[in-house]
């Protein structure tokens, strides 16, 4: 296993299965990424989540995804500067991904949270603003 993660792939085997998913993988979180960066108030995301929450959210993807699709382009194109076509790189990409999913979904229940009670009017707390010095 760990021979075919640090090796590079002959030319018949740059297209294998686990080029074509992960490609589509990078892929399509790249596109949903770029679509809700530019555009995050449109459903359904849009409705549950806040802006700043969506596009802080749809950078990391799009970042992690991005360079997902640079090794696959390395890979396709078998030129290889720095070893960068090799097969584990794609494998810790799609491993940061799935990290980054976990720490978006994670955060994602105290962002829903607080924009529940934005909508409900809940106001924030007296106690963590500053007092005003009165002016004599």
């Amino acid at each position: 296993m760990w021979e075919t993660l640090t090796s590079v792939p002959d030319s018949g085997d740059v297209l294998n299965g686990f080029a074509i998913v992960s490609t589509i993988i990078f892929g399509v979180v790249f596109l949903l990424a770029a679509m809700y960066s530019t555009r995050p108030g449109i459903p359904p995301i849009g409705d549950i989540y806040s802006r700043a929450f969506i596009q802080r959210s749809a950078a990391i993807l799009a970042w992690i995804s991005g360079i997902g699709l640079f090794f696959l382009l390395i890979r396709f194109l078998q030129i290889n500067p720095g070893s960068f076509g090799l097969p584990i790189w794609i494998l810790i990409t799609l491993v940061l991904l799935v990290a980054a999913l976990a720490y978006v979904g994670v955060t994602s229940t105290s962002d829903r949270r607080r924009r529940r009670q934005n909508r409900a009017g809940h106001r924030t707390s007296q106690l963590q603003r500053r007092p005003v010095k009165k002016r004599h």
